[in-house]
């Protein structure tokens, strides 16, 4: 494994909390990988890191992101993540990070589109239960005739 990643910097957009974690993480991938224990087959999971680095699980997704922005090839499959040592490790992640980017495209596409169709306002009427069906009287109404 090259060892160019053991004095990347830790970045500025982490908070300090994180920042001081930063190295920490990035050397537990740097040397699992390096001794076998965590590998594409043995990979661990976001919520075992996070109770590993007495962080929250979303935290552990911030330090991946850095790392990753920073060219560390941190990978993920279904297991967990894993330090990559080949392109073929890497490109499975690679792949679904592209998958996830154009799924949402899509769905910022269809948002837009509804903000294109909803007034500029809110309504001074709230949409509720009451306002958008009919009621039990007028549905017996109905019934009768």
């Amino acid at each position: 494994m090259p060892r160019r990643y053991w004095n990347a910097p830790s970045g500025n957009e982490l908070s300090k909390r994180l920042r001081r974690i930063a190295l920490k993480f990035l050397r537990f991938f740097i040397l699992t990988r390096e001794n076998g224990n965590v590998t594409p087959k043995k990979a661990i999971c976001g919520s075992k890191l996070a109770e590993m680095f007495g962080i929250r699980e979303v935290e552990v997704w911030m330090l991946i992101s850095y790392w990753r922005e920073q060219r560390v090839p941190i990978a993920s499959g279904k297991r967990g993540y894993f330090l990559a040592v080949s392109r073929a490790e890497l490109e499975s992640t690679v792949r679904q990070l592209t998958d996830r980017r154009n799924w949402l495209a899509a769905v910022i596409g269809g948002l837009r589109y509804a903000m294109d169709v909803l007034p500029d306002k809110t309504p001074s009427v709230a949409l509720t239960a009451s306002t958008t069906s009919t009621t039990s009287a007028e549905r017996k109404g109905r019934r009768k005739s």
